[in-house]
């Protein structure tokens, strides 16, 4: 198709005409921005020393880096699931083997408490795998 259909065309227009979509971006805004900012002061209660990521000013994700001795494309993500936490290693972003140990997070789908839990389980894992590597 060449273009959208009609339909969808006369479904757009109706809802910018009858609906303040203003107040509703302005609303998800204000959401998104309070989840990125709940993950980032859950991260700096809960990460070990050596882990950096950048609070976020838009979109959906923290990229983060851990210290070099902690591979997150390996059976870091494998334990993370166990724990009910999910993230995309580093490694899917580069096509050169980069990345081994970041990680990328999302806090568009998850509340922020949840947001919260999330980090204190992916702090645990961390400093387990921080533990390991010192020994």
């Amino acid at each position: 198709a060449i273009c959208p259909s009609p339909l969808s065309q006369s479904i757009a227009a109706k809802y910018l005409r009858e609906v303040d979509w203003h107040s509703v971006l302005a609303a998800n805004v204000d959401m998104y921005h309070r989840r990125a900012q709940a993950l980032d002061a859950a991260l700096q209660e809960f990460l070990p020393a050596g882990c950096n990521w950048v609070n976020p000013t838009g979109g959906f994700f923290i990229w983060m880096e851990l210290p070099e001795t902690i591979d997150a494309s390996a059976g870091l993500l494998d334990e993370a699931m166990e724990e009910g936490i999910l993230f995309i290693p580093g490694t899917a972003f580069f096509l050169d083997g980069r990345g081994r140990n970041a990680l990328r997070l999302s806090y568009s789908q998850a509340g922020e408490d949840t947001l919260r839990e999330a980090a204190r389980r992916l702090g645990a894992l961390l400093h387990r795998a921080n533990r390991v590597i010192d020994l």
